[in-house]
């Protein structure tokens, strides 16, 4: 009986000081934390969605950057152009992420528009739009805005060579790579290769051998177009010779490679 008795005062206890903890201004843990939704690049898009006349930070703007990259990655243009269009102060790496990313979902209209709107441009702004009207064959509009650079580096005139030979303009892409300024490897690779897909083979090998002749390094792309030359005009002996400096460069199991000395047999 005695026990009894104390295990009910104790219940007592316990029951008047649950009572009184609910009755107090005890802190509350229950408040509930924001979480991230499932679909990451909504929620990224309305977290940085601010005025246009609201100034953001260096870092803001490089958030956004890399939200807009996700947007355009997803093919989901109309997301990346609001944000871009409510982002007060834009990079230059901003804008040409945006115009490369109109360009990959399939909007030229729209990349053309933004590249007349920028502010500043640079060799990027000026590539990426060459490129793309190369690729989509407008040969003679990406000539137009080439000849209209400030500024050409060595990537931008290797766009237009070898856009030049795909688009079987051997004799331009040929006058354009002699009034080069600066050539690296990649122009005479392009070049050896445009001629050796255009049927040029002996013209190919007569450029190849100046590249070597000027102390230029050879690529395992570089090989491979000359290789294909020299089977398609049985220069048996200049493969031999390249067989030799394929091992030394190290390239002697480069798949392409071996698929190309195959075709010397």
């Amino acid at each position: 009986m005695i026990r009894n008795a104390k295990f009910s005062r104790q219940i007592q206890k316990f029951s008047f000081f649950q009572n009184n903890l609910s009755d107090s201004k005890a802190p509350s843990f229950s408040s509930k934390i924001p979480t991230k939704p499932s679909n990451s690049i909504n929620w990224g898009f309305n977290q940085y969605q601010k005025s246009p006349n609201e100034t953001i930070s260096s870092r803001d703007v490089c958030l956004r950057t890399k939200i807009i990259s996700s947007c355009v990655n997803n093919f989901k243009l109309d997301e990346a152009l609001n944000l871009f269009d409510e982002t007060p102060q834009r990079d230059l790496v901003m804008w040409n992420l945006m115009i490369k990313g109109c360009i990959s979902c399939g909007s030229l209209d729209m990349a053309l528009k933004l590249f007349d709107e920028m502010p500043e441009r640079n060799v990027v702004s000026w590539t990426t739009v060459i490129s793309a009207f190369l690729k989509n064959g407008m040969v003679e509009q990406a000539r137009g805005l080439f000849q209209e650079m400030p500024e050409r580096d060595t990537a931008a005139w290797n766009v237009m060579i070898h856009s030049l030979s795909v688009n079987g303009r051997a004799e331009e892409a040929s006058s354009m790579f002699k009034v080069m300024p600066d050539r690296n490897v990649i122009s005479w690779t392009t070049m050896i290769s445009g001629l050796d897909q255009m049927g040029r083979n002996d013209k190919a090998l007569s450029m190849f051998v100046k590249m070597v002749g000027i102390g230029v390094k050879l690529t395992s792309s570089t090989l491979c177009s000359v290789l294909s030359s020299c089977a398609k005009t049985g220069e048996l002996c200049l493969g031999i010779q390249l067989h030799g400096q394929i091992a030394k460069l190290g390239y002697a199991f480069d798949t392409y490679i071996v698929a190309s000395l195959t075709g010397l047999r």
